[in-house]
Parts: structure tokens; C-alpha cells; sequence
């Protein structure tokens, strides 16, 4: 029973492993966060919104159906970001880091969901949630002096 124990755990343990020979890490957490997440997340808080000038209020939403589009594309990267978040090799890896990914991935179908639907407030809506998710990991795995 045991050796049978043992063996199941190396045959697991070596399924990972080559798993990992199956795709190239190309960034680490910070070039994700500073050449992937960030820039697509930039997009969804640019087009959310309300600016007051002394001309009144202006809306940051998208005027055009291409500004839509460029929207849904960027709300697309962040629901796909979360799981280069998730994949082994990168990031803590512990339940918390897999939870805060997963969120992302929520808020992104929020942006991307209002997007399609061409929804101001649930933009605005989606956005806040964006940003909710990531001070919830910011504030979790990034060092005071980072």
C-alpha cells in the first residue's frame, strides 16, 4: 500500500513537471503586471468615468464602436490574465494568490460584459470592481517598499 502510495505521488509529481515543458514563461509576476495587466487595465479606467471641468462633465466613455471594441479586447486580456497568474512557476502560488487571479478574471467579464453591452454605468461598475481586485492582491503580496 505504501510503495503504491509513493509511487501514485511520483507519477503525479513528474505529470507537473513535464507539464511545465509544455509552455514558456516569458515575464515574471512584474513584467505581467507592467506589460499586460496594467496597460489593459489603463483602457478600463480611461473610458469609466466622469471628468468635471469648468466646462461641466464630460464622459470618458467610448464614443465610437471602435473605442468599444478596444475596450472588449483589453477587458479580454485581464479575464485571460488572471490564469497567467495561476500558472506554476510564477506568483506564490498558495490558495489566497489563486482566489485574488480567479477575481480578476470576474472583473474583466464585468468590463467585457459592459463593453459588449455598450453599458456606461456597468463599465464605470466594472472598473471600480477592477480596481477593488487589485488592491485586494496589492495589499496582500506587494512590500511596503515596492
Amino acid at each position: 500500500m505504501n510503495k503504491l502510495f509513493i509511487f501514485i505521488l511520483l507519477l503525479l509529481s513528474s505529470l507537473v513537471s513535464s507539464d511545465q515543458e509544455n509552455y514558456v514563461l516569458s515575464f515574471d509576476i512584474r513584467g505581467i503586471m507592467e506589460h499586460v495587466l496594467y496597460p489593459s487595465s489603463a483602457i478600463i479606467w480611461s473610458n469609466a468615468g466622469y471628468v468635471i471641468t469648468e466646462d461641466g462633465e464630460q464622459s470618458l466613455a467610448p464614443s465610437s464602436e471602435e473605442e468599444w471594441h478596444n475596450v472588449e479586447n483589453h477587458a479580454a486580456i485581464i479575464m485571460e490574465t488572471s490564469n497567467l497568474l495561476i500558472l506554476p512557476g510564477r506568483g506564490p502560488n498558495d490558495q489566497e494568490w489563486i482566489r485574488l487571479s480567479k477575481e480578476l478574471a470576474v472583473t474583466g467579464q464585468l468590463a467585457f460584459k459592459a463593453a459588449k453591452a455598450r453599458n456606461v454605468e456597468a463599465l464605470f461598475d466594472a472598473g471600480g470592481a477592477l480596481y477593488q481586485s487589485c488592491l485586494a492582491c496589492h495589499e496582500k503580496y506587494i512590500t511596503p517598499n515596492e
